[in-house]
């Protein structure tokens, strides 16, 4: 692969599977809570509270991501936080309690949080302004295929009668492309050398209404796929394969989506796409509990 690639190749692959990562863990919770739940012989709302270590990681590496580049170079975090991911996510095949399945969860959420900072970061260290907002996009096109990929090899495991890690043993094997990515790879520095010293300013009202959007955002995101899978099996009857299809599908839209934004965006602006999305999204949701016929959903 080293004499395959380019080093900005290998480097940019790295980076678009850091964010397949983080989708692949995302996108089999709904679909495998329901087997570990028999497994475990817990309510299914113990065991999706688990998947919180997850989430609950995640945060506290991206906010870890904000001081941890001042102390250590951007290639020793990325090479470590992967391995770690990849023993993390080895665990689960022999994890025998909750407990210690949240632990593992919430250390591979911790580690993707400074891995995507740490993708970002490359990123925008190795491409100008004009190729890195495309570069950008193609990173959340790449987080949107592990969705959808991932849901169907967890749907496909699930209804195989697989163990529920399975689907994660698939992330671990991407986790250690990227050990392979990074270790035949030279990764720019952390810093500019032209970087300039901190202004002391505060960030302005919009930046936060952006996080607060984003926030909103991501919540609707993960309680669509937690929910809905088991909604469907419970409440509608229908099969793991239907009800597994169903994230699949989410997720695919997720993809077309993101192909076709900055074509939106250059015909009806951010503002007026924003509050398009916003709206539309809002009324498509409502037949989720509404409409009964799994076709339809």
């Amino acid at each position: 692969m080293a004499n395959i690639l380019s080093n900005q190749n290998r480097i940019t692959l790295a980076c678009f599977l850091a964010y397949f990562v983080m989708s692949g863990m995302l996108a089999p919770i709904g679909i495998i809570s329901g087997p570990m739940s028999e497994l475990f012989d817990r309510p299914i709302t113990d065991v999706t509270a688990q998947f919180s270590w997850l989430t609950f990681g995640n945060l506290c590496g991206a906010a870890l991501a904000l001081i941890v580049f001042d102390f250590l170079r951007v290639k020793t975090v990325f090479l470590y936080v992967y391995v770690l991911i990849l023993a993390s996510l080895l665990s689960l095949l022999f994890g025998s309690g909750l407990t210690l399945i949240g632990v593992a969860l919430g250390v591979v959420g911790v580690c993707s949080g400074l891995g995507l900072a740490s993708a970002a970061l490359v990123i925008s260290r190795i491409y100008d302004a004009e190729r890195r907002a495309s570069v950008l996009v193609m990173t959340d096109a790449s987080f949107s295929v592990a969705g959808f990929s991932c849901a169907a090899i967890a749907t496909a495991l699930v209804a195989a009668g697989w163990h529920w890690a399975s689907t994660y043993q698939f992330v671990a094997l991407i986790a250690a492309i990227v050990v392979v990515l990074v270790l035949t790879s030279d990764l720019p520095a952390t810093k500019p050398d032209d970087a300039s010293p901190e202004s002391g300013e505060s960030w302005p009202m919009s930046v936060w209404l952006c996080i607060g959007a984003l926030f909103l955002y991501t919540l609707g995101q993960y309680s669509m796929l937690w929910w809905l899978p088991n909604y469907a099996e419970t409440q509608l009857g229908a099969s793991v394969d239907q009800a597994g299809r169903l994230v699949t599908l989410f997720w695919l839209g997720l993809f077309v989506a993101q192909l076709c934004v900055a074509w939106l965006v250059l015909r009806l602006g951010v503002k007026r796409l924003v509050l398009i999305s916003g709206v539309s999204t809002c009324l498509f949701s409502m037949p989720l509990w509404i409409i009964g016929d799994l076709d339809v959903l």
